[in-house]
């Protein structure tokens, strides 16, 4: 491969292992029964990976020859204000990327795994779940402090 096609493997590579984390965390908010306490006590590490995502998207598009304006276009911002936001970043996660290849594709395949399990066992228990899990997240309407168990056991 020529360095700018390796460059863009790592890259690419990188983008795989975060969007795989990224799809992981979504199987586990989608299950009926804990998903909704795994965002509340997850959800500034989902959304640091869906911003780690974006940056290896656009690192992956800049590479691939697509312009700022172009990206800006897509998404309806002004150039400047997307350029300002995310182009120190995007240079950032294309060097970070370039160094840990097999660490992104080892990632890779473990996320593959847990989502193929998850999934599975999603697709299997999703509907019977979902009315038990109802009944169980709207009865805690009636126990103020529930989310604050396991922060008051650590303390």
């Amino acid at each position: 491969m020529t360095p700018a096609e390796t460059r863009m493997h790592n890259l690419l590579a990188a983008l795989s292992d975060a969007a795989l984390d990224l799809a992981s965390s979504a199987a586990h908010l989608a299950r009926p029964a804990e998903g909704p306490e795994f965002g509340l006590k997850y959800m500034g590490e989902v959304m640091r990976t869906a911003d780690a995502v974006e940056e290896l998207v656009v690192a992956v598009l800049r590479h691939s020859g697509v312009s700022w304006d172009a990206l800006a276009s897509y998404r309806g911002v002004s150039r400047q204000s997307l350029h300002r936001r995310l182009a120190e970043s995007v240079d950032q996660a294309t060097e970070r990327s370039q160094p840990l290849v097999d660490m992104h594709l080892e990632h890779a395949r473990l996320h593959l795994d847990v989502l193929k399990r998850s999934i599975k066992n999603l697709d299997r228990t999703f509907e019977a779940s979902l009315e038990p899990a109802a009944v169980e997240w709207r009865r805690r309407v009636h126990m103020p402090g529930w989310w604050w168990k396991e922060y008051d056991a650590r303390a």
